[in-house]
């Protein structure tokens, strides 16, 4: 600060160094700020506190000046009159003074009133310290001169004035009256004689004088930029045929300074005042402009904007306001009146002229920001920017800036979160550290007001209506726990519920008072919902809807779905987006015939979830087919309806509807269970009905998926005296077969018991019906017309099941006079004992006997049947019997002694002990099934036992010879056996021939060879099934037995040689076979 005024004389002078004055009235243009500069450096040349130092943008400008050009401390842009705060400290350090004066003509700076013959000028100015960089002083002064004076005289009346009191303001000297200003200095006297001469000069350029030869300068020139280009306005000269527009490209926005070079770029027409330029647009680029009145060839003295403008450069931002709230700087400011402005920049520094850093962006439309969270105690300045559309900033550095001081109590703490643990009653209330140096302690505070989750008591406006200095959601806030350390940064509050919200704000308090409350958080402590319950899948043809119960917990917000496929945990997925709100959810999304799960979790409004429920299964499926052939009989309080069985193997059960209204909807009645079991037809007796009452059904199939068929075609009956039941009824199980005989029915049932011909009416049919004894399975046989009888009441039931307990009845059936069905009461059979039909399995084919030494070898073709257990074999001791079976078909093993299998059994003395050599035996052999029950024997087959020969030893079988006639056939040769010691003598032999090794071997030797002859056979072809042409190039093979007689048994045949061959006919003479294929010899 400078010394008081009373001790001004003895204070040495400070040096300062006085800029150009920016001149942002509509007066005057650069040039009036050009002469209230040197009005103020000549109040200062008579000052006795300031000592001007002389400095000047344009060369010459001193060596001071050029020694920092040269050192790079300055650059040429430096080096402008009216420079920015910064610049000018830094020139003013270069030129070694204390100060720099910096100053403006404010907008409204100028006012001229030619009827009270007054002039005001208005000026704002700023001390700064070279040494800080601060300002030290800001002075607002007023000028004003009034009489019977030219304007250009009480103008500089008017600036003079301003310039002493300005000079006294900054020395912090009271402004001494016009008759007490000191004379200049004699050394300094060639500034004040210029000063004057400048003075005139510009009173001379800006009111005209005698002197002038042109038309005088424009006034009020303006200038605002555009979206592209910049508008120039002026007020008209009278007299003027034209105006000459001069631009002039700079880099600063003053429109002082030395060495602009400006260019003619248009001429308009006297009447136009005004003129839209399009200038090039280019970084860091402004444009000056000049205006000049042409008149009579001659161009008088123009008038300069009073500050450089580039394309889409918006004004500057006015209207800049700061308040304060504690720790925050609210700023706020006026729209700019360009339609092209896109944002607004906020700028800002600790020190008044320096250190500007931008600190936010906001859109065009927002023209507020809340500097939030600065230090305590400190002044804060702001200037905001406009920018155009094409980037372009206003001029922000030259504004006036707006400064507010923090207040010195503790900031709000941050950073404040409440966190609940899930499943635990705690929550921990957790913030930053503050870094104010006095902090003292911190203060939790808890609302007066919980939000019990899932409930209704809480009021709406609570979330909006307090203040944060009295409460929040939760209403008024109590301190909950105080006086914790500064450094402790979290607590823990246990005193908590469950599904309870909590409220909480943080305080911090140090020796300057308390913080505001910090933001409110809250925190709810939860329990994950527990697992739903009554989880249900129904299955539909293409979705599955599934339902579950409410949990208990008040807070569920919701439910998630979640699918797998069938005991697959790696496809399982969520359903739904959003939690379900309801109690069910379609799934849409599934194929038919594939097994899902599904499962369903509670969400609570703390978005918890609970554990997956016990899982639902549903299988979507098509519809079962409509139950066709419905239909429906009545009788005596009943009807009894019927309809075919559904052939799909997933069916669960069939659905009666019923109505007694033939316009109503059947209502489910009844439903009836499916079995594999089913019989064709289904049976349902709906008891009691009463008599004369029209009853309506329907029918539905559903399968095991729970999916129901359309419903079939509605029928009806009306229950009546129907005829009487069949009596004497009778059942007879026979093979794979029952018959049923009953007494005709003739009357009507009782009490009616009238003669059925009486009544006009006739009987129709029987109704044949079978039950399975321990099913209850009831299945009508047949409904077997009155002329399919014959006037045999008797009925055989073939598609009767075997190997089970079954109870038959009859009905009778007839019209009644509506045509609908009457039937009676069942005629059941006299013997109430089930009967139980056999079937039983086919016999056995091709039985054979190979007799052998008191034994016989049995084989037969096997019974291909699925309840084929194994076979029991019979034996006779004469053609015809009596059979008796020779061991019980299943051992002592519990296994079959034959099993299915098998289709060879040797029986032996040990199996049937009468069985001895040369003897007739007659066998049979029949199947036996898992039940136990044999089936129908076979044929018989004799056979006598005795010992077999011995085998003929060494066949051979050749095709050679001379090509003779006798040489067209195959000769075999054998040795003949030695028979055992007391064995029957060899009688002869049998020749067998194949075209397989395999066979089968057909005898060809009818007449056997003789055992006196040589062991050999010429094989001519005359028998067998091969004749001589056919027997050209196939091969063949051969067996030979051995024969010996015996008493009973006759002729009996060894065991037959391993087969000979192949071997192939040769030699045959041409003409003897036709298209014969000549072969090599083999074998």
């Amino acid at each position: 600060m400078f010394t008081p005024a009373a001790q001004a004389a003895a204070a040495r002078q400070q040096s300062v160094v006085v800029f150009d004055f920016a001149n942002k009235s509509n007066y005057g243009g650069e040039a009036f700020g050009h002469a209230f500069t040197r009005q103020v450096r000549l109040a200062m040349e008579q000052s006795p506190t300031f000592d001007p130092v002389d400095y000047s943008a344009q060369p010459p400008r001193g060596a001071s000046i050029e020694r920092a050009l040269a050192e790079k401390e300055l650059t040429e842009q430096d080096l402008v009159s009216t420079p920015d705060p910064a610049t000018a400290l830094k020139i003013t350090r270069v030129l070694g003074a204390e100060c720099a004066v910096l100053g403006e003509v404010q907008e409204d700076g100028y006012e001229y009133n030619a009827e009270q013959k007054r002039v005001v000028v208005r000026v704002l100015a700023y001390l700064y310290s070279a040494a800080s960089d601060t300002p030290i002083n800001s002075v607002s002064v007023t000028g004003e001169a009034q009489g019977d004076l030219g304007q250009g005289a009480l103008t500089e009346r008017a600036m003079a004035k301003a310039a002493a009191e300005l000079e006294a303001r900054l020395a912090n000297r009271e402004v001494k009256s016009e008759g007490e200003q000191k004379a200049p200095r004699a050394k300094k006297l060639w500034p004040y004689v210029a000063g004057v001469a400048v003075v005139a000069i510009v009173a001379a350029s800006l009111f005209g004088g005698k002197e002038s030869k042109g038309p005088a300068a424009p006034a009020a020139l303006s200038v605002t930029a555009t979206r592209d280009g910049v508008r120039l306005a002026w007020a008209p000269i009278g007299g003027a045929e034209a105006y000459r527009i001069y631009r002039a490209a700079v880099s600063g926005v003053s429109a002082q300074g030395g060495g602009v070079m400006y260019q003619q770029v248009a001429e308009v027409a006297g009447g136009q005042v005004q003129y839209d330029d399009k200038p090039p647009a280019a970084p860091n680029v402004r444009y000056l402009y000049r205006v000049a009145a042409v008149s009579g060839g001659k161009e008088g003295t123009p008038v300069q904007a009073e500050r450089a403008l580039a394309p889409g450069e918006p004004s500057q931002v006015r209207d800049l306001q700061a308040t304060v709230n504690q720790r925050t700087i609210q700023l706020s400011w006026a729209a700019n009146p360009e339609d092209f402005v896109s944002l607004y920049r906020i700028y800002r520094s600790t020190q008044m002229s320096a250190g500007y850093t931008r600190i936010a962006e906001q859109s065009s439309s927002v023209r507020t920001y809340a500097d939030s969270g600065l230090g305590g105690g400190v002044t804060y300045f702001y200037k905001v920017s406009a920018v155009g559309q094409s980037g372009v900033e206003s001029d922000w550095q030259s504004m006036t800036a707006v400064a507010r001081s923090t207040d010195l109590r503790p900031a709000a703490p941050t950073g404040v979160l409440a966190t609940a643990t899930e499943g635990q009653r705690r929550i921990v209330i957790s913030w930053r550290a503050s870094t104010e140096p006095d902090l003292k302690y911190y203060e939790v505070h808890r609302g007066s007001r919980m939000h019990r989750t899932g409930g209704s008591g809480v009021p709406m406006d609570i979330f909006s209506k307090f203040p944060r200095q009295a409460g929040g959601r939760s209403g008024s806030w109590t301190k909950y726990i105080g006086n914790i350390p500064p450094t402790t940064t979290s607590v823990q509050d246990d005193n908590v519920d469950f599904n309870t919200t909590y409220y909480y704000v943080v305080r911090a308090v140090s020796a300057h008072g308390e913080s505001e409350f910090s933001e409110e958080v809250s925190a709810t402590p939860n329990k994950a919902p527990s697992a739903v319950q009554n989880v249900r899948a129904q299955a539909g043809d293409g979705r599955v809807t599934i339902t579950w119960g409410a949990p208990a917990e008040p807070d569920i917000a919701g439910y998630n779905v979640h699918r797998q496929v069938l005991n697959q945990p790696t496809t399982r997925t969520k359903l739904n987006d959003q939690p379900v709100t309801v109690l069910q959810y379609v799934d849409q999304t599934v194929v038919n015939d594939t097994t899902y799960q599904y499962f369903v979790t509670a969400i609570d409004t703390a978005q918890l979830e609970g554990p997956l429920s016990v899982p639902a299964e549903a299988t979507p499926t098509a519809p079962p087919e409509t139950p066709r052939n419905v239909s429906a009989t009545a009788g005596s309080g009943r009807v009894t309806v019927m309809w075919d069985r559904n052939s799909e193997a997933n069916l669960l059960e069939y659905r009666v509807y019923r109505s007694d209204s033939p316009t109503l909807p059947p209502m489910p009645q009844a439903v009836v269970p499916a079995t594999a079991s089913d019989p064709a037809a289904i049976l349902y007796a709906d008891t009691p009905a009463e008599n004369g009452v029209t009853y309506y059904y329907q029918v539905t199939a559903v399968n095991k998926s729970g999916v129901e068929s359309e419903r079939s075609q509605k029928v009806s009956a009306t229950p009546d005296v129907p005829p009487a039941a069949p009596e004497n009824v009778q059942v007879v199980a026979g093979d794979k077969s029952a018959t049923i005989t009953w007494n005709p029915v003739t009357r009507l049932a009782p009490p009616d018991n009238r003669e059925i011909i009486v009544t006009g009416r006739t009987l129709r049919s029987y109704r044949i019906y079978r039950t399975i004894a321990h099913t209850g399975v009831r299945t009508l046989v047949e409904d077997v017309p009155l002329t399919a009888l014959a006037g045999q009441p008797k009925y055989e039931d073939r598609r009767a099941p075997t190997g089970v307990g079954l109870r038959y009845s009859v009905t009778a059936t007839m019209l009644d006079a509506n045509n609908g069905v009457l039937e009676s009461d069942e005629g059941k059979p006299v013997d109430q004992t089930p009967v139980i039909v056999v079937r039983r399995l086919p016999a056995p084919t091709n039985l054979q006997g190979v007799p052998d030494d008191n034994k016989v070898v049995l084989s037969w073709n096997p019974v291909v049947d699925p309840t084929a257990l194994g076979y029991v074999l019979y034996g006779a001791m004469q053609q015809g019997g009596p059979f008796k079976r020779l061991f019980a078909p299943i051992g002592t093993d519990g296994k079959p002694v034959i099993p299915a299998a098998t289709t060879t059994f040797t029986v032996d003395q040990a199996v049937w002990n009468k069985l001895r050599n040369d003897t007739r035996f007659w066998f049979k052999v029949a199947a036996v099934d898992k039940l136990g029950v044999e089936g129908n024997l076979s044929t018989d087959v004799m056979v006598v036992p005795n010992p077999p020969p011995p085998t003929p030893l060494d066949l051979q079988v050749t095709n050679q010879g001379t090509g003779g006639p006798l040489d067209m056939a195959i000769q075999l040769t054998w040795k003949a056996p030695t028979p055992a010691p007391g064995s029957s003598p060899i009688v002869g032999y049998r020749v067998y021939r194949a075209v397989s090794a395999n066979g089968p071997f057909q005898l060809i030797t009818p007449q056997p060879v003789p055992a006196s002859l040589t062991p050999s056979f010429s094989d001519q072809f005359t028998d067998g099934l091969v004749s001589l042409p056919e027997a050209a190039g196939q091969e063949f093979y051969y067996q030979v037995v051995s024969l010996v007689e015996f008493p009973t048994a006759g002729f009996a045949e060894s065991r037959p040689t391993p087969a000979a061959g192949p071997v192939k006919l040769i030699n045959i003479p041409p003409g003897k076979v036709q298209n014969l294929v000549a072969a090599g010899a083999s074998g």
